[in-house]
């Protein structure tokens, strides 16, 4: 006589007894040659799922709690934060680029094993920078009015004829600009260009 142990799905055989004693997790046994009452009793299990997480740049996962295995059909909601100055770039879930909602990754119903990898990227700061000036000279930005974070802008200041640069103010605050020739040359006069590496907002 066989006897078949077919679990649910999501489930697995866990133990098989025969007359009390474990025969392991075996899908079938067989009873030969039978001559006296015997006992056969199966244990079932649900079956667990595998998550492993990864991290690349600054940031973390974070989830409902701290998990590596989550039993089969879980709902598993995951959260990505990246740290200040970084923003989320990627999430990966075995091998296959997902789409997400508000840094937030809903998987309702799992059923198999699940490597989650998420992708911080720095982010681009910009500055900006505004330019007045009054009626005796012109002020010509050669590019746009936000700059990136270590990037040059260049200011071509032209007074009117007959006129001369007064001053030059950055955040309300007069600044000097001052030239040294190189051994073997002399200092003639500025060109009118001034070029401003920002680290913060600036109005000219």
């Amino acid at each position: 006589m066989t006897y078949n142990f077919t679990p649910i799905t999501g489930y697995k055989v866990k133990d098989v007894k025969v007359d009390g004693i474990s025969v392991g997790a075996i899908d079938s046994y067989t009873f030969s040659n039978i001559v006296v009452d015997h006992t056969i009793s199966v244990e079932f299990e649900i079956i667990q799922i595998n998550i492993s997480l990864s991290v690349e740049g600054q940031g973390d996962i974070k989830g409902c709690n701290d998990f590596d295995v989550i039993n089969y059909g879980d709902k598993v909601i995951l959260t990505f934060n990246a740290q200040d100055g970084w923003e989320l770039f990627e999430v990966i879930v075995n091998n296959e680029k997902v789409v997400i909602s508000d840094n937030t990754l809903i998987l309702n119903y799992v059923e198999y094993s699940l490597e989650i990898h998420a992708v911080f990227k720095e982010k681009i700061k910009t500055f900006k920078v505004s330019v007045n000036c009054n009626e005796h000279g012109t002020v010509d930005v050669q590019s746009t009015t936000e700059v990136e974070y270590g990037s040059s802008l260049t200011i071509n200041i032209t007074p009117n004829e007959d006129c001369e640069i007064a001053s030059i103010k950055v955040n309300g605050t007069e600044v000097e600009i001052t030239a040294t020739a190189k051994p073997g040359y002399e200092f003639i006069g500025w060109s009118s260009d001034i070029t401003v590496m920002p680290d913060e907002d600036i109005d000219f």
